[in-house]
């Protein structure tokens, strides 16, 4: 790898491996220069989702103090461009995770709507956001 100038970063390295439903999981690592990468047992997405959920909170935190100045329908492309797009974003990897992992990025889209309706938090989210599609 150092001929081509590569170098690995373990911390982002992981390995998963698929194992057919009938057979148990095989004791499988890959040894790469010094360094060892074992399977990771399950994919949470949890880094992923908490990550997100902070670069979309920083965005909406920051249309909602310039809000006063935008039109609802400038606010919704805003809302589209900065927040909706990075959640839409590869979220079929998403399908089937439990309830209380995505629930972090149902709040963002809860918080998106309730800022382009200019309403407080209290308010029911659900008819909000049927309402903007």
């Amino acid at each position: 790898m150092s001929l081509h100038f590569l170098k690995l970063n373990l911390s982002k390295t992981e390995l998963i491996l698929f194992p057919s439903a009938h057979a148990p999981s095989p004791d499988f690592s890959i040894k790469i220069n010094n360094a060892t990468i074992s399977p990771f047992p399950h994919l949470s997405f949890q880094p992923q989702i908490q990550s997100l959920s902070k670069s979309c909170r920083l965005h909406l935190r920051n249309i909602s103090k310039i809000r006063p100045f935008l039109t609802s329908e400038t606010t919704k492309q805003l809302i589209h461009s900065l927040v909706i797009s990075r959640l839409d974003y590869c979220n079929s990897l998403l399908i089937g995770r439990p309830h209380h992992r995505l629930s972090p990025l149902q709040s963002i889209m809860n918080a998106a709507a309730r800022l382009i309706h200019l309403t407080n938090r209290f308010v029911f989210a659900i008819p909000l956001c049927q309402s903007l599609h």
